[in-house]
């Protein structure tokens, strides 16, 4: 039986999606509302006549989905394998950054090899009234290269603007120095800054012997066992968390001169790079504990993180 809506449905979605017209014109040539002609395409979606498919270009797309819908994430960036992890995950740190800065953002910055694999990676580009603060404490020459001050530099030069630096170390020996430096006023305003920022790159550290600040004798190892028995298996701006991403009640808090994991949580977008196996159980718990909002890696650390989660990359995602 001639049925002329659904004629004219599959009429209006040709001439959109085969034809490549316009929706104004379609209005115009059928004489219809804009708004008719966006109901029917509507319609031709909801009644089967039309079925829209993505070929997709990125090989770990479905992937970074799982991710993405698992752990809440506004965007998950997995990058292929390669002979150089930390360059691949840099470069793509670097671009997803030069992406989504705007005007007006306030950018926190940590420390690590990650984030100094992109700051490297990042090419000058303006953007306007753009402001960069330290998260995270000075720390001594053994760890130059890699500290947060340097890379808030760094980072500041490609945006064109100045950083907002701490002048003070990362562990302070005392409560007592703590407190005292607490009450400078660069000190201070620094953390203000951090506590508004819009975006904060970030790296994951593991609760491991081979982690910078263990194998560089930043920390003392004896601290490690503690800070096990307690639960933490990562940290993020030397904030200890455990798999839950709940702050551990470790000693070392109190002395740490950062940004506090409950005020991390509140910026917009809190950006981890991250890479290695020896970090999966710490990534896995600032997943799961909501901590980070963009996570970026590589398809290695993706699957083994995912495979300490029980889900295997192959299978359709049992979402929680």
């Amino acid at each position: 039986m001639y049925n002329d809506y659904q004629r004219l449905i599959t009429k209006v979605a040709t001439l959109y999606y085969v034809d490549d017209i316009p929706q104004n014109v379609i209005a115009k040539q059928l004489r219809l509302s804009k708004s008719k002609v966006c109901r029917l395409l509507a319609e031709a979606k909801q009644n089967g006549i039309v079925h829209t498919s993505v070929y997709s270009t990125n090989e770990h797309s479905r992937l970074e989905s799982i991710f993405e819908r698992r752990y809440g994430l506004q965007e998950a960036i997995i990058t292929s394998e390669g002979t150089n992890p930390l360059d691949e995950v840099g470069t793509a740190g670097a671009e997803y950054m030069r992406r989504v800065i705007r005007e007006g953002d306030i950018i926190g910055i940590s420390w690590g090899k990650t984030l100094h694999s992109v700051t490297l990676h990042m090419s000058p580009f303006r953007a306007e009234n753009v402001q960069v603060v330290q998260l995270v404490g000075g720390m001594d020459s053994v760890v130059n290269q890699v500290q947060s001050g340097k890379l808030a530099i760094q980072f500041a030069m490609t945006c064109g603007c100045s950083a907002q630096l701490l002048y003070c170390p990362a562990r302070a020996s005392t409560i007592d120095l703590k407190q005292s430096l607490m009450l400078d006023p660069s000190i201070n305003q620094a953390f203000r800054l951090a506590r508004s920022a819009t975006i904060a790159l970030v790296g994951i550290g593991a609760v491991s012997p081979t982690a910078e600040l263990f194998q560089n004798g930043y920390l003392p190892l004896d601290l490690l066992k503690q800070l096990r028995d307690e639960g933490a298996v990562g940290d993020m701006c030397m904030r200890y968390f455990d798999e839950r991403g709940i702050e551990a009640d470790s000693s070392i808090s109190d002395l740490t001169m950062s940004i506090e994991l409950a005020d991390l949580r509140n910026i917009p977008n809190v950006v981890a790079v991250a890479v290695g196996s020896e970090k999966g159980d710490a990534i896995l718990g600032a997943l799961k504990g909501g901590i980070v909002n963009t996570f970026i890696t590589d398809k290695a650390t993706a699957d083994y993180v995912l495979s300490l989660d029980g889900v295997s990359p192959n299978e359709e995602d049992p979402i929680r």
